[in-house]
């Protein structure tokens, strides 16, 4: 390819660092939007679910809400008889 006056030189091309992406920017907006319309309907949407699909999806929102906490593997024992299913434990 020919050079010419635009092409950059060593060290010293292209966008500055830490420099936003436009069109990731417009995008985030656009998606932004588009979530906050869909927010308002979730609750009633989550509220048609199983219990057991309701609490998968919430599971997987939950990341996005909170962060995730370091801990130590602990056994947890209930006196109440309640019976854990066993992947709880793991």
């Amino acid at each position: 390819m020919a050079k010419n006056q635009t092409s950059f030189k060593p060290g010293e091309g292209g966008r500055q660092a830490g420099s936003p992406n436009k069109l990731t920017k417009e995008l985030r907006i656009i998606l932004k939007e588009i979530l906050s319309q869909e927010i308002i309907l979730l609750h009633d949407q989550l509220d048609k679910l199983e219990p057991k699909d309701r609490l998968e999806i919430l599971t997987k929102l939950l990341p996005f809400v909170m962060s995730k906490v370091n801990y130590e593997k602990e056994n947890i024992t209930i006196e109440n008889g309640v019976n854990l299913p066993e992947w709880f434990n793991n």
